[in-house]
C-alpha cells in the first residue's frame, strides 16, 4: 500500500519499492530472523565443503574484527590436515593400547582428528579393534563399546557432560602448547590422553 501510494503521487519506482521494503522489514521482522541464520548456516556449510571449520555462528560474525591470525604447529595448517603428536596413559594401559582403542573408537568418525589417530596408529601397527554402538556427536567426540565396554572419546567439555572427572588430566598442559587434548575415558575414569 505505501509503494503504491508514492507511485501515485508522483515518485519514481525505486523510492516507492524502497520505502514499501522498509514498512515490510518494520513490520515484518520475521524475514532478518529468518534469513540471519539461514545465511550463517549456508556460510558455515561452505566453509567446511573447503576444509573450513567453523565452531558456531557467533565466532562467524565476530571473525571481521581478526587482525592476526596464529598457526599452530600440529599440522592442522602447514600439512593440511591434523597429527597426533602425544599418546598419555593415565592407567595400567600402555600408549600403544590406548592409541587402539582411540583408532577404534574413531574408525567410524569422519572428523580430520579421527583420521589423525587411525593414521598414527596404523604408523605403529596398532590392532585396530570392532567398536559395538557406535554413535558420534557432531565436534565433540564419539562413544561406543569395544568387547563389551563402553567407551568415551572427545574434547575435556564432552567427557564433562558425561558426568567424566576431567580435573586430574593432563590435556590444559597440551592446550596451551597449542594442541588439541583428545580425551579417552570408560566407566567415569580416563584413560588416557
Amino acid at each position: 500500500l505505501t509503494a503504491i501510494i508514492w507511485l501515485f503521487a508522483g515518485e519514481s519506482f525505486e523510492f516507492a519499492l524502497t520505502t514499501g521494503i522498509s514498512v515490510l522489514v518494520i513490520s515484518c521482522p520475521c524475514a532478518l530472523g529468518l534469513a540471519t541464520p539461514t545465511a550463517i548456516m549456508v556460510g558455515t556449510g561452505l566453509g567446511a565443503s573447503n576444509g573450513i571449520l567453523i565452531r558456531n555462528g557467533e565466532v562467524l560474525e565476530i571473525s571481521h574484527n581478526v587482525k592476526a591470525v596464529v598457526f599452530d604447529k600440529t599440522g592442522t595448517i602447514t600439512k593440511g590436515s591434523p597429527q597426533v603428536t602425544d599418546v598419555i596413559s593415565l592407567c595400567d594401559l600402555t600408549e600403544d593400547e590406548i592409541l587402539s582403542l582411540a583408532a577404534s573408537l574413531e574408525k567410524g568418525s569422519e572428523h580430520p582428528i579421527a583420521s589423525a589417530i587411525i593414521e598414527k596408529a596404523e604408523a605403529l601397527e596398532v590392532e585396530i579393534l570392532t567398536t559395538d554402538s557406535f554413535s558420534s556427536f557432531g565436534g565433540k567426540g564419539v562413544s561406543g563399546e569395544i568387547k563389551g565396554v563402553p567407551f568415551l572419546l572427545g574434547n575435556p567439555r564432552f567427557l564433562e557432560e558425561r558426568g567424566v572427572a576431567i580435573e586430574n588430566s593432563p590435556h590444559p598442559n597440551l592446550t596451551e602448547k597449542g594442541k588439541t587434548p583428545i580425551l579417552l575415558a570408560s566407566r567415569g575414569k580416563i584413560l588416557g590422553v
